[in-house]
């Protein structure tokens, strides 16, 4: 039992990641719009954009080919269980890259987890050229396996739709559904789940979904179209816990990180296997603090336009003045050590000009300066 719960949670995280998969690039298609299928409060969003373009292009990457070289696989796995290690994946993980052929996506709509429950998360795959493919390797593979160890799949309907369970263990909640509908493929370990994104592809009352969100749409418009993008909304989870703790708070208002709502990355990856993430902060309202000042620090990464074709790895840092931010730092640090009874500022100062006189120089008169002008930072908060 607990072979056939790994082997099928390893699919999903497969199909997900893409991570194992190789094959040519799907055609040229319509991406189907996953989250318009997701409410508006979806607290996590990870989508490729087309799971075997991305592969192709990952394994362009010099971090591919590192990891290629390092065969580390081989090497970590026990010499009688990687031919074993080699069938599973021959069998149960190869398969799969003739079924996803486009987007895939997983969403979580809650953190947090009933006592025994399963996460409120679904798995979106675009099946819409491989819906056969899906259903062949579920009859010739998938099903087998189960039939061995007792379990049959039920059917029952959610919005007018097959859901096919399958009750891996259900005393323990381990428990898989999913449906196809429009050529997408939903997977998920909660029934309820499931029904709601169904409920969100039919007709019906307009309803707020997740492009509606003022945070994912500018997240969105941030680091789109990437071949990755993730979307995370802990918004009411900190404001949840700067209410239960006025120190850390107090703390984190300081820096200005008590507004922030979201975070977005967006990964690019070129033919050639180059590539560009950006990281991008919502806030709520002005930000300010430590944030206000690396949001105010606009300006394009001239710097890139210097690098040689062959830079295997670059990083540029929006910060604005390094010598404001360690001005402000110092202020911050002083004026918590005198409300929140925490850290002596007295004696934090006397470290820094220990350091100083061992260094033989000024951190705000030498050092900080000797880096011109100021550094830059992909990551850059904006106004909600």
């Amino acid at each position: 039992m607990r072979a056939i719960w790994l082997v099928l949670c390893a699919v999903v995280v497969v199909a997900v990641s893409g991570a194992a998969m190789g094959g040519a690039p799907a055609a040229a298609q319509d991406v189907p719009a996953f989250d318009n299928l997701l409410p508006d409060n979806t607290v996590f969003y990870a989508s490729v954009r087309n799971l075997p373009d991305a592969t192709a292009k990952v394994k362009l990457t010099g971090g591919y080919k590192i990891f290629e070289q390092l065969n580390l696989i081989e090497r970590l796995a026990p010499p009688d269980k990687y031919a074993e290690l080699q069938k599973l994946y021959g069998t149960f993980i190869e398969p799969l890259g003739a079924i996803c052929r486009g987007e895939v996506a997983v969403a979580a709509m809650d953190f947090e987890l009933e006592a025994g429950g399963a996460p409120k998360l679904v798995v979106l795959i675009d099946v819409r050229e491989s819906e056969n493919a899906f259903n062949d390797y579920l009859e010739k593979t998938i099903f087998p396996l189960l039939d061995e160890q007792g379990i049959k799949p039920e059917t029952q309907e959610a919005a007018g739709v097959k859901v096919t369970k399958i009750a891996l263990a259900p005393a323990d909640g381990k428990e898989v559904f999913y449906a196809v509908k429009d050529g997408v493929l939903m997977i998920s370990p909660r029934f309820d789940t499931l029904s709601d994104v169904l409920a969100n592809t039919g007709p019906g009352p307009a309803k707020a979904m997740l492009p509606s969100n003022t945070l994912y749409a500018n997240v969105k418009k941030s680091v789109g179209p990437a071949d990755l993008m993730v979307y995370v909304n802990f918004g009411a989870y900190l404001q949840k816990a700067l209410e239960e703790d006025e120190e850390a708070a107090a703390m984190l208002g300081e820096f200005g990180f008590d507004k922030l709502r979201a975070v977005g990355l967006g990964t690019k990856i070129g033919a050639d296997g180059s590539g560009t993430t950006v990281l991008r902060l919502a806030t709520e309202g002005e930000p300010s603090g430590w944030l206000g000042m690396v949001a105010r620090a606009g300006g394009p990464f001239k710097s890139l336009k210097r690098m040689p074709a062959s830079t295997g790895f670059y990083a540029a840092v929006n910060a604005g003045s390094i010598e404001e931010l360690y001005k402000q730092f110092m202020q911050i640090i002083q004026k918590l050590s005198e409300t929140s009874g925490g850290m002596d500022f007295d004696d934090f100062a006397q470290g820094i000009e220990a350091f100083e006189e061992a260094l033989g120089m000024s951190l705000e008169d030498d050092v900080l300066p000797a880096f011109g002008c100021p550094r830059r930072s992909a990551s850059r908060p904006w106004r909600s």
